[in-house]
């Protein structure tokens, strides 16, 4: 058996031998389109070698090269099937260009959409596969919001005397919806707003923002206060606004513009 899969890689260019992304292990979380397409090509796979039975063996033994062939063509179908299987970074070509759909509609920056699996995009597809959590993508549960929490952040926004202090304003709405006071800037607010009873949820920004009261927290931006501090808003819930210690009406647009990264949502436990 052995021999046989050492036979079947060796017949298909770059396989590795697993089902993951090459950036890292937790690449195995998928979507639900992809679980489907990777499974149809499975089904393939095992009615292209008469015996296989899809288990880590054959039924009636190893079979010769022309099962191999049929074998390794059934996976090159399963991997292109997947935008983002096998790539790495430095790789070009449509399917690149597919992932970055991917993961822009999805609601993670992968810069621009040009073919080229560079820094934005391994960043965008870590995000997103931090974003599935250990359930690779399964039913979520949807976010809950708080009004009290949006009424809050609008009123401190009107009282800031300018930009620049996006921490500070959450910081102050959650003081005054909770009653908690946390510290800390955009990107460290992970780990303490936890004392204000909010919990990580797993929600694409495109989602977050059509509810009302989440806390939005990135790592880094591309300002040079952004790329050491993060940013951090609150959304409205129309699916476009956040505030912070300004009003930003397209929050996709501004997030995209500003290569916005490490993107977490946070939600009031009621």
């Amino acid at each position: 058996m052995a021999r046989a899969r050492e036979a079947d890689r060796a017949s298909v260019p770059g396989y590795a031998g697993r089902s993951s992304f090459s950036p890292g292990p937790s690449a195995q979380a998928r979507s639900g389109a992809a679980h489907t397409s990777m499974a149809r090509a499975r089904e393939a796979d095992r009615a292209s070698v008469p015996g296989y039975a899809g288990r880590s063996s054959f039924s009636e033994g190893p079979r010769p090269g022309a099962a191999h062939t049929s074998m390794a063509r059934a996976r090159e179908a399963d991997r292109a099937s997947v935008p983002g299987y096998t790539l790495a970074r430095g790789a070009t070509g449509e399917r690149v260009r597919a992932l970055q759909n991917e993961l822009r509609s999805a609601g993670f920056n992968p810069g621009k959409v040009d073919g080229v699996f560079g820094r934005r995009t391994e960043r965008a597809l870590r995000d997103y596969e931090r974003s599935l959590g250990p359930g690779g993508g399964t039913a979520r549960a949807p976010a809950r919001g708080s009004t009290d929490l949006v009424r809050n952040i609008k009123d401190v926004e009107r009282r800031m005397p300018g930009t620049g202090n996006c921490a500070r304003a959450v910081n102050r709405a959650i003081k005054a919806t909770t009653g908690v006071r946390i510290f800390g800037n955009a990107n460290q607010l992970k780990h303490s707003i936890h004392k204000a009873g909010f919990r990580e949820v797993k929600l694409s920004l495109e989602e977050a923002l059509k509810t009302p009261g989440l806390v939005l927290t990135w790592d880094r931006t591309n300002t040079p206060a952004g790329s050491r501090y993060g940013h951090t808003a609150i959304t409205t819930g129309d699916g476009k606004t956040s505030v912070s210690d300004y009003v930003e009406r397209d929050t996709l647009a501004s997030s995209d513009r500003m290569d916005r990264q490490g993107l977490r949502v946070f939600q009031r436990v009621p």
